[in-house]
């Protein structure tokens, strides 16, 4: 039955090169758009990205029936591994069309921003709106005004999607601000080129998000792994007539490599993968592994795009439904990334019929929503262009735009920092409403640390429900936060006596809460607001050693707090887990040169570690009164 899936990239094959022809070597005239429809080269590069847009609705679909290739759906598990391909010709393509038209255009950058941001941005802001009111209105979920802000705004991506926006907006600024400031435009290519693989290794040190909350900014393989080929398009563009005469000369040799490397570069970076990848988060080897795959899928992106241009050379695509497509691409590529989780999650039909259902809502939704996005786009154009058009008023313009500059960095540190101070209290209600509700087990957010390097400012914590009594929850730090010494000097102490307690009673921790949570915080009966499991209630509550075992923030690696090189237990099987051993709260009014510990591999000792060892991590517990 599995073979059956294979009807979907035959139709799609089919629809996409219906009507196609082989022609000699396209020659593009000047063109003072890329997106306008006057260049053969430019509709071709169109229709190539309307049916890369197809393919990759495929290939999120199968990443759900095959749960990201863990599940044997068989051959159609391939295109679980051709996405960064798909989005590397969208890469090349805008690096392509920015420099052309740079070179064709007098003048071009005057109106860039006024025509490039607003063509990308309000498409995905109002679609995420869409998305938003989906979800309000007819699946009940609900958000407060900072949250809905932010998902309108993409400051957390509400559609997976949206990466691809966020992402090729900065590249825009990027190049419009290197572009006005350096005048010779060979050394803004090279300045242009540094920056944008400058996000390759920002990105890739941020990691993933955590799980259980919305994407945010450059989290994620996805964001870099062919960020490489719009470089690889700028440069095409600047040396374009070396390309071509090249290619034009030795077309079937070029092709016929550029085929073969392409098979050998992508079978090399899906078993990079697969046997290395990214998800090794704590491993001894886990940068390198990173690193290893980040190269191999670079490297086949680029060698992918290029055999896509050279294709494009010969073949000219060319049908109703493809042109169709061609205009409203952008539009789809965002609104299956809405539809995929709101209508194959919902559908209780065969994935083969799920699939077809995606495709038909989503291309029906596109042509019903693009053209209302196509005339607020124009009209917000249109308007930008009259308020910058008079020359005699240079001056109020720039005023204006500074404002508005200002205004818009007001609002985004608003949604960004604001939510501790200016809606402490509308996100300590939801707080407490999931509290209430949630089970013992579950995780809550609940007050703010430190807990990455990387990002200005307190992240929201996550927290595990141990238990509920009485209307008081008891919380569990998910990670270890920080590190520090049972006690500092070497000497039999008593939990009630010792320098960690005092520790995560100070200033410091304290300054979790927002004052509204503050209040809702029960100290223990010894006063303290923040403590330790004991042993007994270590073992308790998890169910294995598996359970206990412990991955620390990265702030609190920065620290100096401990992390072990191999689990004793998984030394065998090449696992590596790097997970760091975390105190537990010794029995009161007994003192002792040691303290209890739960170890890296998660078992609980009782006498292993002397109190003044050094940062050893800290996993502390609170109690909040959420009511009954």
């Amino acid at each position: 039955m599995n073979m059956l899936f294979l009807i979907y990239p035959v139709v799609l094959t089919i629809l996409i090169f219906f009507g196609a022809s082989f022609t000699g070597l396209v020659k593009p005239h000047k063109c003072p758009d890329p997106y306008a429809a006057h260049d053969d080269f430019f509709v071709q590069s169109k229709m190539i990205r309307a049916g890369a847009c197809l393919f990759i609705i495929l290939h999120h679909l199968v990443q759900k029936i095959s749960i990201y290739g863990n599940i044997d759906k068989g051959p159609i598990n391939v295109f679980n591994d051709v996405g960064y391909l798909l989005t590397a010709v969208y890469f090349f393509y805008s690096g392509y069309g920015l420099l052309t038209s740079f070179y064709s255009k007098e003048g071009y950058l005057d109106t860039f921003l006024i025509k490039r941001l607003p063509t990308i941005l309000l498409p995905f802001w109002l679609i995420n709106i869409i998305n938003i009111l989906i979800n309000r209105f007819v699946y009940g979920q609900k958000e407060g005004i900072i949250e809905i802000l932010k998902d309108v705004f993409g400051l957390q991506l509400v559609n997976g999607n949206g990466w691809f926006i966020i992402e090729i907006a900065v590249i825009y600024l990027m190049f419009y601000v290197i572009f006005r400031l350096v005048k010779n435009s060979d050394a803004a290519i090279i300045l242009l080129g540094i920056a944008v693989l400058a996000i390759i290794p920002y990105a890739y040190s941020l990691g993933h998000d955590s799980e259980g909350v919305k994407s945010t900014w450059f989290h994620g393989e996805w964001w870099f792994i062919s960020t490489t080929v719009f470089v690889l398009g700028i440069v095409y563009a600047r040396f374009k007539k070396n390309f071509d005469g090249f290619i034009k000369k030795y077309y079937y040799p070029v092709l016929i490599t550029s085929f073969v490397i392409s098979l050998i570069t992508h079978f090399t970076a899906v078993m990079c993968l697969r046997f290395l990848g990214y998800y090794h988060t704590g491993m001894p080897s886990a940068t390198r592994d990173g690193v290893i795959t980040l190269i191999a899928q670079n490297i086949d992106s680029c060698v992918f795009a290029f055999l896509i241009l050279v294709l494009s050379m010969r073949i000219s695509l060319g049908n109703r439904f493809l042109r169709f497509l061609s205009g409203v691409s952008l539009e789809l590529f965002l609104i299956h990334g809405t539809l995929l989780e709101l209508v194959f999650d919902k559908s209780a039909s065969p994935d083969g019929v799920r699939f077809l259902i995606v495709y038909i809502v989503s291309i029906a939704a596109t042509a019903v929503i693009a053209p209302v996005i196509d005339f607020v786009v124009k009209r917000a154009i249109t308007f930008l262009k009259f308020v910058t058009a008079d020359e005699r008023n240079k001056k109020k313009v720039a005023l204006g735009a500074l404002s508005v500059l200002l205004v818009a960095l007001a609002v985004v540190g608003g949604l960004l920092y604001g939510e501790r101070f200016f809606f402490a209290k509308e996100t300590y209600t939801e707080e407490m409403k999931v509290i209430k509700k949630a089970a013992v087990g579950e995780e809550v957010l609940f007050g703010r640390f430190d807990t990455n390097p990387l990002i200005p400012g307190a992240e929201r914590m996550t927290w595990i429900v141990v238990s509920k009594k009485s209307g008081v929850a008891t919380l569990l730090a998910k990670k270890g936060i920080d590190g520090y010494y049972y006690n500092q000097k070497h000497e039999a102490v008593s939990w009630k006596d010792s320098d960690l307690r005092a520790y995560i009673n100070s200033d410091r921790y304290m300054k979790i809460f927002n004052s509204y949570e503050k209040k809702s915080t029960e100290p223990d009966p010894d006063g303290d607001y923040f403590s330790l499991l004991t042993a007994d209630e270590a073992a308790a509550f998890f169910g294995s050693d598996k359970d206990r075992e412990l991955v620390i923030s990265d702030v609190a690696k920065n620290r100096g707090t401990n992390m072990n090189t191999m689990s004793k237990i998984h030394s065998w099987d090449m696992k590596k887990y790097h997970t760091s051993w975390w105190w537990l709260r010794g029995d009161d009014g007994v003192s002792d040169f040691t303290a209890p510990i739960v170890t890296e591999d998660g078992t609980i000792e009782l006498g292993e570690k002397y109190v003044n060892k050094p940062a050893g991590a800290i996993r502390p517990v609170i109690w909040v009164k959420y009511g009954i």
